[in-house]
């Protein structure tokens, strides 16, 4: 394999990683890194694991901090800055805002380190103010995993056009080949004779849109009383949505699974994803099921309308709107031939523009700018 970053020390920087989500993430940014030829030293804020077997493909040296996991204080940033002289690197990449804040303190005096960092979520207008004028140090690169996230952050932040630059983050390559249905999975979550199955794994809060999901389902189930909704995840919703299944009298027909690191067999057993979200960067959760081929339903957030052609690949519906929501599923449901039809279509597209290989030819061209065109 070609390596074109052979010899060039990098330390990427992480809050925390652990497979299954942003685990994989972090791993799938080293991992790529690895097979360019780099030389990778992950630090992780808090903590975090990547030994499992197949994340990598050699170890790397892990630094873990052992700070708190979201903290701005000037004394995670000397830690951080602690590790890297050790590690004297040539590039310094954090994934995700409260890395990226301590690695701009950390960095900001030494000389010939250049800084790239990753933004990865949308915020609350007033997190996005306290956190810009600590990422005021203007960096080599800011990459955003969407289009429409990479638009608003040159809004929000003021960054200059030719440092701002789109980068999908990497998923699993195993969604592209996914498992027959699974059976057992099936009859464990009492799924046996149900249809449709809607599956939503995301955390649960109201970022992610539960409750609108919720509140479509129960007009879903009156023309599909046989139905199942799998509710995957765990977050500060995590008792308050079993409640409101109970009080639309949908209880029975929804499943609450917890967190579940078994995303794939889930989606072996499903038939419709559907994204409720209020707001995303990307929503890689859409991302997997286009690629093991489950059409999707979501709302018109960054990321998805920026790769969801409407009635083409998958269905948009305006967020919020719930009982939109629930035309989609339906539409989705009583129609199997579209269904396949715009999963083929999904298949195609996150294959052509979101597979590995693509994530990692072009974090190679990244770096090759950041470098000078080397």
């Amino acid at each position: 394999m070609h390596e074109p970053l052979s010899g060039l020390r990098v330390a990427f920087v992480a809050t925390q990683a652990f497979p299954r989500k942003a685990g994989d993430v972090v791993a799938g940014y080293c991992r790529a890194l690895c097979e360019l030829g780099a030389d990778v030293e992950l630090v992780l804020i808090a903590r975090g694991d990547l030994s499992a077997p197949g994340l990598l493909p050699r170890p790397i040296p892990i630094h873990c901090l052992g700070m708190r996991k979201q903290s701005w204080r000037k004394r995670t940033s000397r830690a951080l800055g602690a590790a890297l002289n050790n590690i004297r690197p040539q590039i310094v990449h954090a994934w995700g805002y409260d890395a990226s804040i301590h690695a701009s303190r950390a960095v900001a005096e030494a000389v010939g380190i250049r800084l790239i960092i990753a933004q990865v979520d949308s915020d609350r207008r007033i997190a996005r103010r306290v956190r810009g004028w600590m990422l005021r140090r203007v960096p080599s690169l800011v990459t955003s995993p969407s289009l429409s996230a990479c638009k608003a952050l040159r809004a929000w932040y003021g960054y200059a056009q030719d440092i701002c630059a789109v980068l999908p983050d990497p998923f699993s390559p195993e969604f592209f080949n996914p498992p027959k249905r699974d059976d057992e999975l099936a009859n464990e979550l009492g799924l046996d004779d149900a249809y449709p199955v809607v599956i939503w794994p995301a955390k649960l809060n109201r970022r992610k849109g539960q409750v609108d999901l919720i509140r479509a389902w129960r007009e879903v189930v009156r023309e599909f009383p046989a139905g199942r909704l799998l509710i995957v995840g765990d977050g500060k919703f995590r008792d308050k949505l079993p409640r409101l299944a109970q009080r639309l009298g949908v209880r029975d027909s929804v499943a609450f699974t917890g967190f579940r690191p078994d995303v794939l067999r889930l989606l072996s057993v499903s038939h419709i994803l559907a994204c409720p979200s209020r707001s995303e960067t990307l929503c890689l959760s859409v991302l997997e099921a286009m690629a093991a081929g489950v059409p999707v339903v979501s709302t018109r957030v960054w990321g998805p309308v920026d790769y969801i052609e409407d009635g083409v690949n998958g269905l948009l519906v305006p967020v919020g709107a719930w009982r939109e929501l629930a035309r989609g599923i339906k539409r989705l449901a009583s129609d199997r031939e579209l269904a396949r039809r715009l999963s083929e279509a999904a298949r195609a597209m996150v294959r052509q523009k979101y597979s590995f290989e693509t994530f990692r030819a072009r974090l190679a061209e990244l770096y090759c700018r950041v470098l000078g065109g080397r």
